[in-house]
């Protein structure tokens, strides 16, 4: 496979992965006991950073890699989510936009600040572990957290092969490409069905020809289909940044 096409399947990946990010952040905010929510981000920033570092995109690897440590925290300790966290992961989320679209675009994107920010974040919620111990907590060690760590990795990486499995990548331009060949096909068809439109032996057999390339002409159909929910997606962060903005509560 050509470098250009790999880089654009990371970039439909990367790009479906930080809608998916501002979603479930948004949803997390809203009912911070969302567990279901607090794996998916887990499991997003993980495969956005070891596609990012396999292609060499280094600030994309290196803010989803924070964003997953701090994750990887919070799948034990959902309490410490608050406000101000949230704030600062929707500007980690949009500076990972930044950076796919950098990629995009060839651009070069500042990002060594949010990193500095997320780095803080990590530590903090590293130190909230250890205030716990001394309020009659049960005390983690840091050879059993990584354990811990090595297992949920591993057990989301066998995930993402099942997932990887079940979904094919493929340019738009392409699929419109051969969307215009099945309608040339079903011209030519049509043609040679009039023209011999006389002969009802040769009729009966067009039939099953129509047939089958009328069901390969709704397929390819269906298969360029955007659905509906990726394109609105995006506005549960725009009605969210409003909200907090105008300090308004919205559903």
């Amino acid at each position: 496979m050509k470098e250009d096409e790999l880089k654009e399947i990371f970039l439909a990946e990367a790009l479906e992965g930080y809608e998916q990010l501002n979603r479930f952040f948004t949803r997390l905010e809203k009912d911070n006991s969302d567990q279901q929510a607090v794996e998916a981000i887990f499991r997003i920033t993980h495969t956005l950073k070891a596609n990012a570092a396999a292609m060499g995109y280094d600030g994309i690897a290196e803010v989803s890699h924070l964003l997953e440590d701090i994750f990887s925290q919070i799948k034990k300790k959902t309490y410490l989510l608050n406000n101000q966290l949230f704030n600062d992961l929707f500007r980690a989320n949009d500076k990972l936009g930044e950076l796919i679209m950098g990629v995009k675009n060839g651009t070069k994107v500042q990002y060594k600040g949010i990193l500095t920010k997320l780095r803080v974040i990590n530590e903090q919620l590293g130190m909230s572990s250890e205030q716990l111990s001394v309020t009659n907590e049960p005390a983690i060690s840091v050879e059993a957290m990584t354990e811990e760590a090595i297992d949920q990795k591993q057990e989301t990486e066998g995930s993402e092969l099942l997932a990887f499995s079940d979904l094919v990548q493929v340019p738009i331009r392409k699929l419109d490409s051969l969307l215009n060949l099945v309608g040339e096909l079903i011209i030519e068809r049509d043609r040679l069905m009039v023209k011999n439109a006389g002969e009802y032996q040769r009729k009966n057999e067009y039939s099953s020809l129509y047939r089958l390339t009328s069901d390969l002409q709704y397929a390819v159909m269906n298969v360029r289909l955007v659905q509906v929910g990726m394109m609105f997606m995006k506005f549960h962060r725009i009605v969210r940044d409003v909200a907090n903005l105008e300090d308004k509560k919205v559903d």
